[in-house]
């Protein structure tokens, strides 16, 4: 019988970290995309950004948004839920089962 040890918040990110800087496959345009919508995540892991906001936050062009998002998802890490308003936009969901997937 396996028994889990309850993290708390800091922990649960932290443990997230270790493992996706030990698989070494991400570039640091996706941890950079990757933190920085953590950051603004709040009620359920949503966050409603564009592609456009997060390139000039960061300082990285669009195209590497795109493909770090892409990537992200790929690796269920990060889901993308379509604008309720506007159909041009994507939302994105951090997945709250991230722990377990990378």
């Amino acid at each position: 019988m396996k028994i889990f040890k309850k993290m708390n918040q800091f922990e649960l990110i932290h443990d997230i970290c270790n493992k996706m800087y030990k698989i070494r496959k991400y570039s640091a345009n996706t941890f950079r995309v990757f933190f920085y919508i953590l950051s603004l995540s709040k009620i359920e892991n949503f966050v409603s950004i564009d592609v456009k906001t997060i390139a000039e936050n960061i300082n990285i062009t669009e195209i590497s948004v795109i493909r770090a998002t892409k990537q992200l998802c790929a690796d269920n890490i990060l889901k993308k839920v379509p604008h309720t308003s506007d159909k041009r936009r994507i939302d994105y969901l951090i997945n709250p089962m991230v722990e377990w997937k990378v």
